[in-house]
């Protein structure tokens, strides 16, 4: 019998569809889903493929700095910033862009984006926590302070991003 733990080979928790479907409403909606993801602290890092992590960034910029958001300029912005390969192409931000059949469920793929992040950040610290355990057995006191920190700032966002989208549900 293995012990799963030590599998490498694992794919960490990701939703690509729900990803895509977060910036296929992003895109076609801008002023309403933009405005969505910000107040539930959508991050870069909470995207698991590096392309749509990229895609967002983009499109985060070009709404801090009160841009448009739309295709064209979208298109050219990942181009003038040399990032267009590295999101896959015209093609593929065209079927990001045409990937949602129904922004009606972005609030729920936007969670799902969320908790599959969130799930990645407590694999990232319990394996930093295994690690350190083997490293330095005789710090046992300030590993667990500190596993216990790592984990008390994922519980805190989770928490906080709960009571927000029940709050959100309820409108």
């Amino acid at each position: 019998m293995s012990d799963e733990t030590d599998d490498v080979t694992k794919t960490p928790p990701h939703s690509v569809g729900c990803e895509k479907s977060v910036l296929s409403s992003i895109l076609q909606e801008p002023q309403i889903y933009m405005k969505a993801a910000m107040d539930e602290n959508l991050e870069q890092s909470d995207f698991y493929l590096p392309n749509n992590s990229t895609l967002f960034f983009i499109i985060k910029q070009l709404f801090d700095d009160g841009e448009e958001i739309e295709l064209v300029s979208l298109g050219q912005k990942l181009l003038d910033n040399g990032l267009m390969t590295k999101v896959g192409g015209p093609s593929m931000l065209s079927d990001v862009y045409g990937y949602s059949p129904s922004p009606a469920h972005f609030q729920n793929h936007l969670q799902l984006v969320k908790d599959k992040a969130v799930l990645r950040q407590i694999i990232r610290n319990s394996h930093n926590a295994i690690t350190a355990a083997y490293e330095s057995p005789d710090e046992v006191k300030e590993l667990i302070e500190k596993v216990d920190e790592q984990l008390s700032k994922v519980k805190q966002k989770t928490e906080s991003r709960a009571s927000d989208y029940r709050r959100y549900r309820k409108q």
